[in-house]
């Protein structure tokens, strides 16, 4: 046993909760000369009270006596792994196995960090609202222990990212604008980070960081330019931002990169011009269909020739390259959002992009 830690962490915690020696006594039952001894080591909490003092601190007796081991980051893929297939499998099952870590693991903050990231790119496939209300309990506990004893930058920002996640999910709307900047500043600390590697002349580091962050963004750049589209938010109309998105695709390949997000893309410029260019709705709808075939047979993020060394990013990626969403019923979606809109069915081709989306979903059986 690690008295030092173990007296240490008793005088943390009752600092934590903001109380005295003697207000910490009170709630044990004991005197203000007992806690006094256990915070300086000279005496031990008797094995009764350690369960006592886990549950008033939030913790576990393990992690009082620091005797919790550490995942290795292969068991911790290892174990994310087998979490998403429980997921396609048993939701309750993903839940309660994270749970179940959760307690055995309670002072490995790196692996909490890895559950949490699991848990929110993972949150919307949980449909059932009981099970959602529990996962996103479980998910705050999980926040609290780390964001309560982890001292480190890292892991606290992507604890704070991730809440963020669940107070949306959560529709906590206001917690995110009270606790968010309107316009957050981006300091560009991986581009620091490649350019520090390249000083010390690790160029193949240095590209993996720098693709990977110019991936990441170029992934919430689309996502946000959908919500744009979407929520007809640009003042700008249709036929300027549609030579906009396919500029970027030009430059970028979102459509192969990204065909979940340029599928919604070419769905909203396509109901737009249905109305008024059949050519151009035709046009869209083929894209559209493109991407659908694209998503079907590798329901993954891609890679292309320019970005071709994010390949260890998605070793840190909580889900991975696979996508965070049900694959089934995605692509059902997608095929269906085209086959049921009564717009689409005054097309000159409309039978022959129904086939061909069914010919696609047929792959996917």
């Amino acid at each position: 046993m690690d008295v030092q830690h173990l007296a240490s962490r008793i005088r943390q915690e009752r600092r934590r909760l903001g109380w005295n020696q003697t207000q910490l006594a009170h709630h044990l039952k004991t005197t203000k000369t007992t806690i006094s001894k256990w915070e300086t080591g000279q005496l031990l909490p008797d094995i009764t009270q350690l369960p006592i003092l886990a549950r008033l601190f939030n913790t576990s007796v393990d992690e009082m006596l620091n005797v919790t081991s550490k995942h290795s980051r292969e068991e911790t893929k290892a174990i994310i792994s087998d979490l998403i297939d429980k997921l396609s499998h048993s939701k309750e099952d993903f839940v309660s196995t994270i749970e179940a870590y959760f307690q055995q693991s309670s002072n490995d903050y790196e692996f909490l960090v890895a559950l949490l990231g699991v848990m929110s790119t993972n949150i919307q496939r949980l449909k059932q609202d009981a099970l959602r209300d529990k996962a996103i309990a479980l998910a705050f506990e999980i926040v609290h222990i780390i964001e309560t004893n982890c001292t480190s930058t890292s892991l606290l920002r992507k604890t704070y990212g991730y809440k963020v996640t669940f107070w949306y999910v959560n529709g906590e709307f206001d917690q995110i604008i009270e606790h968010l900047s309107d316009y957050e500043v981006n300091l560009g600390e991986n581009l620091l980070l490649g350019s520090a590697y390249l000083a010390q002349d690790d160029r193949e580091k240095a590209t993996s960081i720098i693709q990977s962050d110019m991936y990441q963004n170029l992934n919430l750049m689309v996502q946000e330019f959908v919500l744009l589209v979407a929520h007809e938010l640009p003042h700008l109309s249709v036929e300027e931002l549609a030579p906009k998105y396919e500029y970027l695709n030009l430059a970028f390949n979102i459509d192969q990169l990204f065909p979940f997000l340029a599928m919604q893309i070419y769905y909203y410029f396509a109901e737009y011009y249905v109305e008024i260019d059949d050519t151009k709705a035709q046009h869209f709808l083929e894209h559209y269909t493109t991407c659908y075939e694209r998503l079907v047979i590798d329901f993954s993020f891609q890679t292309d020739a320019f970005f071709d060394a994010v390949e260890p990013w998605f070793e840190h990626f909580p889900a991975g390259q696979s996508l965070s969403l049900d694959f089934d019923e995605t692509v059902e979606q997608y095929m269906n959002i085209i086959i049921d809109s009564p717009k689409f069915q005054k097309l000159s081709n409309y039978e022959e992009i129904v086939s061909q989306l069914k010919q696609v979903y047929r792959k996917s059986m």
